[in-house]
């Protein structure tokens, strides 16, 4: 025998081999006969509409996919919440049957199919409709029987696509206070009949404007903003309520708050909120004639709202790099430092420092972090007599030349004072920042790369 054919003979033996191991003694896994079977073949993205019929109710649920949005056409005229909107086309497209039983007529009822649960029409981008029938739970209560329209067999599909097709339409419509899509403020305007004032967002940052001008904390006015944003009313009193009569019952003439925004595009709204109704209160979106019920937490977050509250109790708020100079005189010594031309911050003093790098988060860090427990506009005398005779004072000198001072008093108890040359305000402050300002040179020395 040739040694070429010997060669071949060897390599399909060896292939054989490795077919027989493969398929023989590893074969592919098949799925088991009674795995959950799907029902249709679309995805959720080819869903144009639904039509919900449920038994109780008078008027189907009519859900409808416009440019990239739902909105509801049936029981009511709005936008739909698009969360579960979503929610439902994709169990529809996913629903898939565990188990199929003879569509025995007799037993219809026993299944909640005559009449069903729910009958759901599924209307496709390319114009087909689909339609499943959801009856009654099983025996497991995991299950509901199911029956899509012409076949012969009843389905057990999951009893989570009763649950999404049975929704009540309070859940299924949009429940934003504020009919303003896509936003991200940028004025926000509250009044009650205590007090008033004025927020407006710029480059990033929010400042009170009235009822005088001030920056703005930025988490409390963060937090106002995000709650009014993401503020969902609870239920509907009236659809449409319009005049004098509806003025006087639901308390728009005298409102408790009335708060008017704006975003980013320049697209505005307003939030009248009126009366209390046993725990909630009456509100209304000042374009649609719509009056719904708001959570009193969600009103009280305006009623406690203030100057003071949403005032920014920050001493100082600026980075490291906004700076060329630094000067520190504390109880320990008195450090100088300067910014090189590759970033980095060099001791000028004290002299056996010179030239070495300084870390000076151990000084940004706990300026830009500290709050005041009190905003002292007026300061009383022994205060400033306080303040008089600083334990630490520091001076930033910015890239323009511009000097900002901060000063930071003794112990007072528990607490300290402080003040910057930006504002005239005192800062009460826990005393905790003079143990963390009052360092030596050697502390905020980086020993490291």
């Amino acid at each position: 025998m040739k040694k070429s054919t010997l060669v071949v003979l060897l390599l399909a033996a060896a292939l054989g081999g490795y077919v027989d191991y493969t398929e023989f003694r590893h074969p592919k896994e098949k799925t088991p006969e009674d795995a959950p079977k799907s029902l249709y073949t679309f995805s959720s993205d080819d869903v144009t509409s639904l039509r919900l019929t449920r038994q109780g109710e008078s008027s189907p649920v009519v859900l409808e996919h416009r440019d990239d949005a739902w909105v509801l056409t049936s029981p009511v005229s709005t936008r739909a919440d698009r969360g579960n909107a979503d929610s439902l086309a994709s169990a529809l497209a996913h629903v898939a049957s565990s188990r199929a039983l003879p569509a025995d007529p007799a037993r219809m009822k026993e299944y909640g199919l005559d009449p069903p649960a729910a009958s759901v029409e599924i209307h496709l981008k390319k114009g087909e409709t689909q339609t499943l029938q959801l009856g009654a739970k099983d025996f497991s209560g995991m299950d509901v029987y199911a029956q899509r329209a012409g076949a012969k067999d009843v389905l057990l599909v999951p009893d989570s696509v009763l649950t999404e097709a049975t929704r009540p339409v309070i859940e299924l419509r949009d429940r934003a206070v504020l009919d303003l899509n896509g936003w991200s403020l940028t004025e926000i305007d509250i009044r009650t009949p205590k007090t008033k004032f004025q927020l407006e967002k710029k480059d990033g940052e929010w400042n009170i404007t009235e009822p005088r001008p001030s920056p703005a904390d930025s988490d409390e006015t963060g937090n106002l903003s995000n709650s009014l944003s993401s503020a969902r009313f609870a239920d509907v009193a009236e659809e449409q309520a319009a005049g004098p009569a509806a003025a006087a019952k639901y308390g728009w003439n005298s409102p408790q708050a009335t708060i008017h925004v704006r975003n980013e595009q320049g697209a505005e709204a307003t939030l009248i909120i009126g009366k209390k109704d046993g725990d909630k209160y009456f509100a209304r979106d000042a374009s649609r004639s719509l009056v719904f019920h708001v959570e009193e937490s969600l009103v009280k977050k305006f009623l406690d709202a203030g100057f003071e509250s949403l005032r920014d109790k920050h001493l100082f708020r600026a980075k490291a790099e906004d700076f060329s100079h630094i000067l520190i005189k504390n109880e320990k010594q008195t450090i100088k430092a300067s910014i090189s031309s590759d970033g980095k911050w060099l001791f000028d003093e004290p002299a056996n420092l010179k030239g070495k790098t300084m870390s000076v988060w151990h000084l940004f860090e706990p300026l830009n972090s500290s709050k005041a427990t009190e905003l002292m506009d007026h300061p009383a005398a022994p205060v400033l007599a306080k303040l008089s005779k600083p334990v630490v004072e520091i001076q930033l000198t910015d890239k323009k030349g511009a000097v900002t001072t901060l000063a930071v008093s003794g112990k007072d108890g528990n607490a300290v004072y402080a003040r910057s040359s930006a504002t005239p305000s005192v800062f009460k402050m826990d005393s905790y920042l003079l143990t963390q300002l009052n360092f030596p040179a050697t502390q905020v020395l980086q020993t490291s790369p």
